[in-house]
C-alpha cells in the first residue's frame, strides 16, 4: 500500500506533460483550500452523522497535474453506538467519550477540462488516520473507576472525483464538489465536499 503514491505519480506526471499542456503557469501556483464536508453514519467506521471539516494546501505543476494535502475530521459518532461493543469486551461504561477521525492525505490530482468554466477532478492517495475513545468503567473486584483512552492510527488508501467552477473569471478562486472515500475497509468513511480554493 505504501507504494500507491509513489506509482501513481509516475503515472500521472508523464500524462500531464502532454504536447497540449507543457505551456508554463504563471508563477508557482500554490493554493489553500477549505470548507465542510457532509458524512453518513458508519458504526463499522465508527463515523458519525453530520458535517465535517476539511482544510488544506496544494501546488499546480501543470494545468492537469498537481499534489494536494488535505486534512479532514470527521464527526463523532453517537456514543450508544459503540457502547454496546464495549460493554462486550469490558463490562459496564460508566462514562464514554469518543473524538472525530482525522485524517491527513496526501493526494496527486489531475484536472480534466469538460468545458470553458467546468473541469472533472480525480485524486488518488494514501492517508494516515487516527481515531480515539475515551471510556470509564468499574473493573471487577474494585470500586474505583478505570480510565482508559484507546488511540487508533492506520493507513488508508484514498481516492476523490468531482468537479470545479470557477467563481472569478480570472480562476484564481474555484469551488470543487467532490465525493471522497477511504479505502481500508475498517476505516471506509464517504464523504461529500464542498471546497472553495483560492490560489496566491
Amino acid at each position: 500500500m505504501k507504494t500507491v503514491l509513489p506509482i501513481l505519480l509516475l503515472v500521472l506526471l508523464p500524462l500531464s506533460l502532454s504536447a497540449q499542456d507543457k505551456r508554463d503557469l504563471p508563477g508557482l501556483n500554490l493554493y489553500i483550500v477549505g470548507g465542510p464536508s457532509f458524512y453518513p453514519e458508519d458504526v463499522d467506521a465508527a463515523v458519525g452523522e453530520g458535517l465535517g471539516i476539511r482544510i488544506g494546501a496544494g501546488m499546480q505543476f501543470t494545468e492537469r497535474f498537481g499534489v494536494e494535502w488535505l486534512l479532514d475530521i470527521t464527526p463523532n459518532i453517537e456514543t450508544y453506538l459503540i457502547s454496546e461493543i464495549l460493554d462486550e469486551l469490558i463490562g459496564d461504561t460508566y462514562k464514554l467519550e469518543t473524538t472525530g477521525h482525522i485524517y491527513s492525505s496526501l493526494f496527486a490530482t489531475t484536472n480534466i477540462s469538460l468545458t470553458k468554466g467546468i473541469d472533472f477532478v480525480a485524486k488518488l492517495g494514501y492517508s494516515s488516520h487516527v481515531y480515539e475513545v475515551i471510556y470509564e468503567f468499574q473493573e471487577e473486584q474494585s470500586t474505583t473507576l478505570a480510565r482508559h483512552r484507546y488511540r487508533e492510527k492506520e493507513n488508508t488508501p484514498v481516492a476523490a472525483l468531482g468537479f470545479q467552477f470557477p467563481i472569478r473569471r480570472e480562476r484564481e478562486s474555484t469551488l470543487e464538489i467532490s465525493i471522497t472515500r477511504f479505502l481500508k475497509e475498517n476505516v471506509n468513511a464517504t464523504a461529500l465536499n464542498i471546497s472553495l480554493k483560492q490560489v496566491f
